[in-house]
């Protein structure tokens, strides 16, 4: 089979996400989501053919419209309040816009052709290959550094992201390997680590589908970037798929697997708790419950987050956030509650979307997981760990496939086609939704 161009490079734009974010088209939207935005309108009859045809894609989408119209009811709230700007409102609505884009778009290629789905592991491949080259261990760290800097040349000075540049710069020049945090092409090492989650979640998918080692090579690069970034969520939610993979999937040798996973827990954390006085680097995040010797502020974060939530249960602007975090912080004295969000993804719905956030996503779900019941056992039990993974990972940091994290939507649109039987493997083709002639 000869790959078409234009599904080529749809596969590689949705591979690259939030990578050329300097390059914009009138300073307003980068280059690549507009391409994606040129791709959806050229090809928008299958996706016209597909909200009638496909049921799965149907419902996501009434669930991605719903989760817009709700935050712009919200921000309505808000800008009656004077607290936002309109532009910001107009920003969000198409934002969510976006969302239906990008799921379209990559459920199209991955209907068509898994190969497609390989075009896009092709292009995490090559990011995880920046990420490792650029690393201070690496004798060309400061050339690929350089190569970073002129991607995000367009940062204000004394931004984060230019302060995060400047950190990583210190440490390549400095050779400080203990300390630096893996983060690619991407503005951070948190950006990075949503990435990983998603691509570890396609590779293995791939893996299962098709048996061939080289996915686990991919795997493998995918974990040793993870413990890299020293992202603790990450690495916790990466073991939560691979270990629970080897623990509940259906196998022959499955006595054989849970046996060895238990001696390996018990050995790794011998390992981490020795480790830390005789030969882990010391200044690891991995191997500490916190950094700089402080106590972990992220439980006080969450109480704040779902106080804010439960306070103004129709949204919460940045003021009122504002007013219940200077209440937590008289009672709790952490300092952290003035300067930093909930960390994390599932409260943050809340926060944003109203109360009623949590109601649709545990309809998403609930969705999901009823279209996830169609899958053979193996699949369905793996789409399982990939959501508990996820939510794992999410738990700990900001982002969720609602608010920013595009990546995701390629895992859950798998799951959507494969609980229909509508993946071929990548030695067929799907003659389904083919609106490009051979």
């Amino acid at each position: 089979m000869n790959l078409k161009v234009p599904y080529i490079i749809i596969a590689f734009l949705l591979a690259f996400d939030n990578v050329f974010i300097k390059f914009r088209l009138g300073g307003l939207i980068s280059i690549d989501r507009g391409l994606e935005f040129l791709f959806f309108f050229i090809l928008f009859k299958p996706y016209l053919t597909a909200l009638k045809t496909n049921s799965f894609f149907r419902g996501w989408n009434i669930f991605l419209v719903a989760f817009t119209l709700l935050l712009f009811l919200v921000n309505l709230r808000i800008l009656a309040l004077n607290e936002i700007e309109t532009k910001y409102v107009l920003i969000d609505l198409f934002k969510g816009f976006s969302f239906i884009v990008f799921s379209y778009l990559f459920f199209l290629i991955a209907q068509k052709n898994l190969k497609y789905v390989n075009v896009v592991l092709i292009g995490h491949f090559f990011i995880c290959l920046f990420a490792l080259l650029q690393h201070p261990i690496s004798p060309i760290a400061s050339e690929m550094f350089e190569f970073k800097r002129f991607l995000f040349s367009n940062v204000t000075e004394g931004s984060r992201v230019s302060g995060t540049l400047e950190n990583e710069d210190m440490y390549i020049s400095g050779g400080y390997a203990d300390r630096f945090r893996l983060a690619g092409p991407f503005a951070s090492t948190i950006s990075f680590s949503y990435f990983a989650i998603s691509s570890f979640c396609m590779a293995f998918f791939m893996y299962i589908k098709t048996k061939k080692r080289i996915y686990m090579g991919l795997l493998g690069v995918l974990f040793v970037c993870s413990i890299l970034t020293q992202t603790r969520s990450l690495l916790l939610g990466e073991l939560v798929i691979i270990g629970g993979y080897f623990f509940f999937v259906p196998h022959k040798k499955r006595p054989m697997y849970q046996s060895a996973m238990f001696v390996a827990g018990l050995l790794l954390s011998l390992f981490v708790v020795v480790g830390q006085d005789y030969f882990l680097p010391k200044n690891s995040r991995l191997t500490k419950l916190s950094s700089e010797g402080e106590s972990d502020s992220r439980p006080l974060l969450w109480l704040t987050g779902v106080t804010a939530a439960v306070t103004y249960p129709f949204g919460v602007s940045q003021k009122e956030y504002k007013a219940v975090k200077q209440d937590m912080y008289h009672k709790f004295g952490h300092t952290a509650i003035l300067h930093l969000t909930s960390h994390n993804g599932i409260i943050n719905v809340g926060i944003y979307y109203s109360l009623l956030g949590y109601g649709l996503l545990f309809m998403l779900v609930k969705f999901l997981l009823e279209h996830n019941r169609n899958s053979n056992s193996i699949m369905r039990v793996f789409f399982i760990l990939c959501l508990l993974g996820y939510a794992t990972h999410i738990s700990f940091h900001n982002n969720i496939f609602l608010s920013a994290d595009y990546p995701f939507f390629m895992v859950l649109m798998l799951l959507g086609l494969e609980s229909q039987g509508l993946l071929s493997k990548p030695e067929e083709e799907s003659q389904h939704l083919s609106p490009i002639p051979d």
